[in-house]
């Protein structure tokens, strides 16, 4: 799990393209500490030159911190807002972490438990 939590450090965001309603929501992992960011509406998702004087998430890209969720190293993975994520469904450019509890809890099919995903943005905000 330790090897885990050095390799999700940085960036992410959801998988899940936000609806003209939504902001779209991005994961800062530092330690084992996840700091939910929000976009302002209507700022873009993604800018290809990111403006290097605001380095800061709080600052024209981002709202306020959405939230702190905690990470929970157990066994050989890692537990975050209900979510599991082990070896398995990690990579470099995306976590797919497992709802601890199935749907549909009569379905075998390990394949149909639903969870969400985390797309890797960058090292740190500043690299957005």
């Amino acid at each position: 799990a330790n090897w885990l939590v050095a390799q999700i450090q940085g960036l992410w965001r959801d998988a899940v393209a936000p609806t003209a309603s939504q902001r779209s929501r991005f994961y800062l992992v530092r330690g084992l500490l996840v700091t939910i960011l929000m976009s302002k509406k209507g700022a873009p998702t993604t800018s290809p030159a990111a403006d290097s004087a605001t380095k800061d998430p709080r600052s024209a890209k981002f709202a306020v911190e959405a939230g702190i969720w905690q990470l929970l190293p157990v066994g050989d993975g890692l537990v975050c807002n209900g979510g599991w994520l082990d070896e398995q469904h990690f990579s470099a450019r995306a976590l797919e972490w497992q709802y601890l509890r199935p749907w549909v809890c009569n379905n075998a099919e390990e394949d149909s438990v639903p969870g969400f995903t985390w797309l890797h943005v960058g090292d740190d905000v500043s690299s957005m």
